[in-house]
């Protein structure tokens, strides 16, 4: 118990050192115009389930704030984790302790998360599987045929896309340069982002790639995400939110100030994403893929 509680205050070290210090690895959120930059953290990383019906998220595990503090008073390590409610907010309950970065299945049966390696396990529980064996691996992304896992490694010699299979065999190979990777549905093409440079898509076999669209804001370092339903991506730069379709036109911003990590709906119809909730604290929300019908979906309870 002891490694298992060293490893959950690990997991959870990571991603806050991924969220709040490496800035110029992620896209933080800002507020509105008027507001000045003073929040906590409740939720992040929402990811919706292909069949529509529910979205996992990273919760915190924040159990006391402050009007008069920008960080969290109280923490309960044993809340904080992957977790799953309805797609309509309801029924949220912890599924994996000390987890973070969810990606769904096809089938919606499965889920690949960070929990210091890279892990998938059924979303009943069951099957838990490790499926790297070294550290610095996030953002985990499962085929359209559910054969191969796509992460994401930060470390400077070896930083970029990685591709690993889903049984769990530590066939870990290096892909390419990147950030963000993100399965096109046919399984054969890749999307990323690449800081300074742009949002790409480019064959698995690296036959072929091509730049989506330049830079939106100081960096880019948003994973962006392709619903085939409308054709279209999503994505955020500097706390705003933005669609465009897969040859970079149809530009339109959506959403203006204080919003990270939007994700589709399968048909989509709607956006999940993280965004400030009264100027103090961020959890998950949902909108129209026009930006309106803003919907909370989580909140802060002590």
């Amino acid at each position: 118990m002891k490694g298992n509680d060293i490893l959950i205050r690990i997991t959870i070290i990571i991603s806050l050192l991924l969220i709040f210090v490496g800035c110029n690895k992620h896209s933080r959120p800002t507020p509105p115009d008027d507001g000045e930059l003073c929040y906590v953290q409740i939720d992040d990383n929402p990811a919706w389930s292909p069949d529509g019906q529910y979205i996992a998220y990273y919760h915190y595990g924040v159990t006391a704030i402050s009007d008069d503090s920008c960080e969290p008073l109280a923490m309960d390590y044993t809340k904080a984790g992957i977790w799953i409610m309805n797609a309509d907010g309801s029924d949220p309950h912890l599924l994996v302790q000390g987890a973070n970065f969810p990606a769904w299945s096809a089938d919606s049966k499965w889920l690949v998360f960070m929990r210091g390696y890279i892990w998938k396990m059924k979303i009943n529980g069951d099957s838990a599987t490790q499926l790297t064996f070294r550290r610095a691996f996030w953002q985990p992304n499962i085929s359209p045929n559910q054969d191969r896992v796509a992460v994401y490694n930060t470390l400077d010699d070896s930083a970029g896309i990685w591709i690993t299979d889903f049984e769990g065999k530590d066939n870990l190979s290096y892909w390419g340069g990147g950030a963000g990777p993100q399965w096109h549905p046919s399984g054969e093409s890749l999307f990323y982002s690449i800081a300074r440079s742009g949002y790409w898509i480019e064959s698995f076999d690296r036959s072929g790639k091509r730049k989506i669209m330049d830079p939106m804001g100081n960096m880019v370092v948003e994973k962006i995400d392709f619903n085939l339903s409308s054709g279209m991506i999503v994505t955020a730069a500097d706390g705003n939110i933005s669609t465009f379709d897969i040859n970079g036109g149809n530009l339109r911003r959506i959403l203006t100030g204080g919003a990270s990590g939007p994700v589709w709906s399968p048909d989509g119809q709607y956006i999940a994403y993280t965004g400030l909730s009264g100027g103090k604290f961020i959890s998950i929300w949902a909108m129209k893929s026009d930006g309106s019908e803003r919907k909370q979906l989580t909140t802060f309870i002590p």
